[in-house]
């Protein structure tokens, strides 16, 4: 049985894959007030409309995953390094997402930015849109504004 697949899933999805690969660290799609450390924050940067034929879409996705250790860095020792292997522990492990069916990941990278570590890949679907969205994807534009 297929279902939509959009930013939201990928993102419930991306959660799901750190649980299995970080364990318990706490994960968040939305903001929030109280935030627990360390965490991940995953959001959607982007998406990309291409036409792939007369009725099927290829969807391509941005997506962040921002992970922080601490409120206060100060207290943290060896940070670059553990960002470090956050990241390449994130390129190594986050290569697939169980969306409706085993999905890749590509372009996974990581840098690091003031105690921050920011990765990034990207996912392609690809959809039949329903008869009354047609039109919408046909003048469909991207919004470059990135979070």
């Amino acid at each position: 049985m297929a279902y939509e697949i959009i930013g939201e899933t990928i993102k419930s999805a991306t959660s799901l894959k750190l649980g299995q690969i970080f364990g318990n660290v706490k994960r968040y799609k939305e903001p929030v007030v109280n935030i627990e450390y360390p965490h991940f924050f995953i959001t959607q940067v982007n998406m990309e409309v291409s036409h792939r034929g007369k009725d099927r879409l290829q969807l391509d996705y941005l997506m962040n995953i921002r992970y922080r250790i601490a409120s206060d860095l100060a207290l943290v020792t060896n940070i670059n390094q553990q960002l470090d292997e956050v990241g390449l522990r994130l390129c190594s492990e986050l290569t697939e997402l169980d969306l409706e069916l085993p999905t890749k990941t590509k372009n996974r990278t990581y840098e690091k930015d003031d105690g921050v570590l920011q990765f990034f890949f990207n996912v392609t679907v690809f959809a039949y849109p329903k008869a009354e969205e047609k039109d919408k994807f046909k003048e469909y534009e991207l919004n470059e504004e990135v979070i």
